[in-house]
């Protein structure tokens, strides 16, 4: 079952779904919006609390929405004639998991930020999580699109690119452990590092759950980029 699948199903739904599918929407963009506001905090520097009070603010605000999508979703089940829903129910509880996960490292990743107090050393290694960084934001936010269309063509084409950059996260963990800093420093660079990938990774599960089946989420590889018949 797609996730395409699943849209389809509750924003037809009478029964009064049509809320749901749009609270995904809005956690979906709100967690891409956290993201980039915690990239700018991080690179930027912070220019008062005001900024990391409103982050943690919207995290907490995708969380809510996450615990009224999770009740709603059961409430929808308990009428046995919507029992037919259940994969793709499945499919949902699954896939907001990854979109509140992302909501989350956005949020350590903007108060990592107190480690380096906006200085970031010239480097090579900052130069390149920073347009890692930005890569990773733009294929959040191509992602929010993806997700109100359910495009499952534009899914498909943008899944290699998050394995290229998941590729990229690992190569910069790797370099980290030569890097040549003060300590606070060094520790703000190696979280920043893992905090991307696992927003990237985050984002490419949402992403695969437009193209493959209920029982391969978050196992994908290349023969569900082929066909979204169940292996």
């Amino acid at each position: 079952m797609l996730l395409r699948d699943v849209l389809s199903i509750l924003r037809s739904d009478p029964g009064g779904t049509e809320p749901l599918a749009a609270s995904f929407q809005d956690m979906m963009k709100r967690s891409a919006d956290l993201t980039a506001a915690a990239g700018r905090i991080y690179f930027e520097g912070i220019s008062d609390d005001r900024e990391l009070n409103r982050i943690d603010k919207d995290d907490v605000r995708i969380n809510k929405l996450q615990r009224k999508i999770r009740k709603r979703v059961l409430v929808h089940l308990s009428t046995q004639s919507n029992a037919p829903d259940l994969p793709h129910c499945l499919v949902l509880f699954s896939t907001v998991k990854d979109v509140e996960r992302i909501g989350d490292y956005a949020k350590d990743l903007a108060h990592s930020a107190a480690h380096h107090a906006g200085k970031l050393p010239s480097d090579p290694f900052v130069d390149d999580l920073r347009a890692v960084a930005s890569e990773i934001g733009d294929q959040l936010t191509a992602a929010v699109a993806t997700f109100e269309s359910s495009n499952e063509d534009a899914a498909r084409a943008a899944i290699p690119l998050g394995k290229s950059l998941l590729a990229r996260c690992d190569e910069l963990t790797a370099r980290t452990a030569k890097l040549r800093c003060e300590p606070e420093v060094h520790t703000a660079l190696v979280l920043a590092t893992q905090y991307y990938q696992r927003i990237c990774g985050h984002t490419l599960n949402v992403l695969s759950s437009l193209v493959v089946p209920l029982h391969r989420l978050d196992y994908y590889d290349e023969k569900d980029l082929l066909s979204t018949v169940p292996g």
